[in-house]
């Protein structure tokens, strides 16, 4: 299918506003221009930006040859509990915030004259992230076209069987039957051509002369290119084998040690949003600072920073999500989890599938749930179906075992009455502050009134205006509502189990990692200790028989004397 980018023309503005919305381009942020106050049911966790919601507009005329043709509209991430409408029918709906997806446009359009695409995101609804998440449609929008008969899309899979010889292997699904045609380019050089017939699906197999592999030193990458009817696609990957066990993981049979950095989806003071530039940057300023591998914390990355990783030879973990069906905080993505998981991971692998730099899926972090029976059965899930996705790369997750402890005996670091009270706590702290504010507004047409009094002290009572103060004051104080003791004391109780036994987690973790040391320098220390124990105490010993020798002997001495005066009186 042909993409059509279509990130320009766009308006946003609050969601319920009467009034017009402002011009944009995609990728947006609107979490950005929010003001950061102390309002900010968020938090730290979000910068203390404020969660609004909002209503993108765009106005735009198909052409007439789109009334014959399949369309198909794909936004990269829209942060989050997206809604599409098209002409006011809703078409979709997708709750996960960084996930890519599909709405299907075929036959809605009206071809030559106005259509008008609104898309609702959500992020009033805070908390709901721990860190800052953007809002709105912050990457990049493609309209998909092809004919009726076309090559689906995602309906190219390649992978490599072998690198000697190279041969690759190319999976190719269509709408509808006819001959297909395969073939791979080196900078427009031809390496390998075929084709054949099919049916709906169809695999090649395919040997590559020359062709060299794809590593971290040298990301070869090379283009196939599929023709199917009047529809042609053309996809980038790299020559490359992936396996793992005792040795460690081998890329092209090597051992690699991977040094990785976790990184989040904003960029800085960019926000949110998806540039090109931005994803290219942060990827070349890491393998220029030694790392060869990043971590998508904790949601899956964009297209663009897998081009990058391609290109730059950086390899990737590709995670799913931060929590499972224990709640994080109180309107993260737990209440829709169940029910799109499966198709959330769908799209996850067909977005990394050709992309050499994909080594690794992770499917949660630190996912408590693992603690728990009910949890374990779903690592299990998770893990199966991402392996009949692609059977192609190993699959981990996230697992803190100190937290997953904490979680067994009733102290989870995440829970979901936690996250219900951090949610309420900071709604409380929402009110207090404006009433707060009220009070001192007040307060301000209080001392102007006074002001004003003091002109006309000889007419009015001041004694009134001392009793409105007192009045509103009265009325208008707050008092925070405190939990009740035993409730306080399991809050502070639990807090500070939880910073004992990060030091501890630290402590053993500093321990373990030195035993290849201590242990060595222990059983030295014992050996001189006993050696010099030896020494010490034989001279000691030696020493106490010397002193008590003149002592025995004048002991002697003395018994020598008794007896001769026994003796002598005896006689």
């Amino acid at each position: 299918m042909k993409a059509n980018q279509f990130n320009d023309h766009w308006q946003v503005k609050y969601l319920g506003e009467r009034a017009p919305g402002v011009p944009i381009s995609l990728p947006h942020d609107a979490m950005l221009s929010e003001p950061r106050t102390e309002l900010s049911a968020g938090g730290i966790n979000t910068g203390w930006y404020e969660g609004r919601d909002y209503l993108y507009t765009k106005v735009f005329t198909p052409d007439r040859a789109l009334t014959d043709q399949c369309a198909v509209l794909e936004f990269e991430g829209v942060y989050h509990n997206a809604e599409v409408w098209l002409n006011g029918e809703k078409l979709a709906f997708r709750p996960y915030g960084y996930t890519n997806f599909y709405v299907e446009l075929t036959g809605k359009l009206r071809a030559g004259e106005e259509n008008t695409l609104e898309v609702i995101a959500r992020n009033a609804d805070q908390p709901n992230s721990r860190w800052y998440s953007g809002a709105g449609i912050y990457r990049p929008v493609v309209l998909w076209t092809a004919d009726r008969e076309h090559i689906k899309l995602n309906g190219v899979k390649i992978r490599t069987l072998s690198l000697d010889p190279a041969q690759i292997e190319v999976r190719v699904e269509t709408e509808g039957a006819g001959p297909v045609s395969v073939a791979v380019l080196d900078d427009g050089r031809e390496l390998a051509a075929a084709s054949g017939e099919t049916k709906g699906q169809f695999t090649f197999t395919m040997i590559l002369e020359g062709a060299k592999p794809w590593s971290l030193d040298d990301p070869q990458l090379y283009a196939c290119r599929i023709r199917f009817g009047t529809d042609e696609v053309v996809e980038t990957f790299g020559l490359r084998t992936l396996e793992w066990g005792r040795r460690g993981l081998l890329l092209n049979g090597e051992r690699v040690i991977v040094q990785g950095a976790c990184i989040h989806h904003d960029n800085g003071v960019l926000g949110a949003c998806c540039y090109e530039d931005a994803e290219w940057r942060k990827i070349r300023i890491l393998k220029e600072n030694g790392y060869n591998a990043i971590r998508s914390a904790h949601n899956p990355c964009s297209k663009f920073l897998l081009d990058a990783c391609d290109h730059l030879g950086v390899l990737v973990m590709d995670e799913y999500i931060d929590h499972w069906y224990i709640h994080k905080t109180e309107h993260d993505y737990v209440d829709y989890f169940m029910e799109w998981w499966k198709q959330d991971l769908k799209d996850m692998v067909d977005k990394d599938y050709n992309h050499p730099s994909v080594i690794l899926y992770s499917t949660g972090n630190e996912v408590s749930e693992t603690a728990q029976e009910k949890g374990i059965k779903l690592t299990a899930d998770l893990t199966n179906h991402l392996h009949q996705l692609d059977d192609t790369r190993p699959v981990t997750c996230g697992v803190n075992i100190f937290f997953n402890f904490l979680s067994s005996v009733g102290f989870g670091v995440y829970s979901d009455e936690k996250a219900k009270k951090e949610a309420e706590k900071a709604e409380k702290l929402k009110d207090i502050i404006a009433l707060q504010s009220q009070l001192t507004q007040v307060r301000y047409e209080i001392e102007s009134y006074e002001s004003q009094l003091r002109m006309y002290d000889n007419l009015i009572d001041y004694s009134t205006v001392y009793l409105d103060v007192y009045e509103v004051e009265r009325t208008t104080s707050v008092t925070p509502v405190r939990a009740s003791f035993f409730q306080e004391v399991s809050d502070r109780f639990s807090d500070n189990l939880y910073a004992v036994g990060q030091w501890l987690r630290s402590a053993a973790v500093w321990i373990i990692s030195s035993l290849p040391v201590l242990v060595p320098l222990g059983i030295a220390a014992a050996v001189l200790l006993r050696i010099f124990w030896k020494r010490f105490r034989g001279r000691g010993l030696r020493r106490a028989a010397l002193a008590a020798e003149p002592q025995a002997q004048d002991k002697e001495n003395i018994k020598d004397k008794d007896k001769d005066a026994d003796e002598t009186e005896s006689f």
